[in-house]
């Protein structure tokens, strides 16, 4: 049974809203069936923003589709099999999918409402590509970052941030995973002051006797979390 949205009354209900804002409280009086919109407006969310989120989660999902469909055929191949046709044609059709996506991302900047600074700004930077600046804009709500510190634990880059069997974790897991990319696009295409960033970090952790691993991963926070600081700063700037 398709139910209306219990404010507009027109579009289809899609959430679960919690009147009193606990969602413990699930008594059938404190939840009301609401569409997106609706709940985006309750919540104080842009609808610009929820539909760069739902444009970035579906490049995401074709890419996962694709690099699945890739590491499938590479079984094939090195077992010297024929892989099946429908394998090959997912894997064509996947590939077509992402392009589709990305251009969507790029087209949605074009639009006159959607042109912000930040944007500009994210994408000027050596290793930031359309797709990152789209992921970043779409997982951080600046209005509800009171601070720098805030960001840095919401990407999950404070100390102590890591997972703990049977505790909820306090970060968004995909914009942690976008930091580390962002990361890894500053030491490989040597982004100045990232780049510096890292390097300086990453010798001071091996004087300091730590393992090439662990060296690099704290040196790949510290260049993300000076680049989390500028993003913010610029940010409230414009």
């Amino acid at each position: 049974m398709i139910r209306k949205c219990q404010i507009c009354k027109k579009r289809i209900a899609h959430h679960v809203h919690h009147i009193d804002g606990n969602h413990k409280n699930s008594k059938p009086e404190n939840q009301q069936l609401v569409c997106t919109l609706c709940h985006a407006k309750i919540h104080g969310i842009e609808p610009n923003i929820s539909e760069l989120r739902k444009l970035t989660d579906y490049y995401k999902k074709a890419q996962k589709i694709r690099i699945s469909t890739e590491h499938y055929l590479r079984s094939y191949n090195r077992l010297e099999l024929i892989p099946p046709k429908v394998t090959i044609e997912m894997l064509t059709q996947s590939k077509q999918l992402e392009k589709i996506c990305k251009k969507e991302i790029i087209k949605y900047f074009k639009i006159k409402e959607n042109q912000i600074p930040i944007y500009k700004w994210l994408i000027s930077i050596k290793g930031i590509s359309n797709i990152l600046a789209a992921q970043l804009l779409a997982n951080i709500d600046i209005k509800k970052t009171p601070g720098i510190t805030n960001l840095w634990s919401y990407a999950g880059l404070k100390p102590g941030d890591n997972k703990k069997k049977g505790n909820k974790c306090n970060w968004n897991h995909t914009l942690k995973n976008i930091c580390y990319l962002i990361s890894d696009g500053f030491v490989k295409q040597r982004t100045p002051k990232y780049r510096n960033a890292y390097d300086k970090e990453k010798e001071k952790q091996l004087k300091n006797k730590l393992p090439k691993g662990h060296a690099d991963n704290r040196a790949r926070r510290k260049a993300v979390k000076i680049f989390l600081k500028d993003l913010y700063l610029q940010w409230k700037k414009d």
